[in-house]
């Protein structure tokens, strides 16, 4: 399945309808039921990350890229001026999905903290924040 999704969404991409996000959850939580088979060859965990199924904070459809950390974003960050300080960081922050979290975890992407999210991200960016 992966082979035949990575020829469909990545190699054809241009011309292939893209998926709507809840297509692309659906697919998610079937290899979140093989994550232990998908954990016992490194390629394809690097072929499904290259699979733009997966879902950031502005409900758009990415690939995970390799040279960039990979957040599962708490519920509870205010999104207010999120885009001020996301654009200056170098890290992709996906909307938490809790039937696909063992997935994400495989992925290499971690579930950070609130306290986490504040401490490295939103304080060191605080001075491109409103004051609303």
């Amino acid at each position: 399945i992966l082979r035949l999704l990575n020829f469909i969404l990545v190699d054809q991409g241009s011309t292939t309808p893209s998926l709507k996000t809840g297509e692309a959850t659906e697919l998610l939580k079937y290899f979140e039921e093989e994550t232990d088979k998908l954990r016992q060859d490194p390629g394809n965990l690097h072929t499904l990350r290259a699979l733009p199924l997966f879902k950031t904070i502005h409900s758009k459809l990415i690939s995970l890229p390799t040279d960039r950390q990979c957040h599962v974003l708490p519920a509870e960050i205010p999104t207010a001026d999120m885009d001020e300080w996301i654009v200056r960081t170098n890290a992709v922050f996906l909307e938490k999905i809790p039937k696909i979290e063992n997935l994400h975890k495989a992925l290499g992407c971690s579930g950070i903290t609130q306290a986490e999210v504040y401490l490295r991200y939103i304080f060191p960016n605080f001075a491109y924040l409103s004051d609303d």
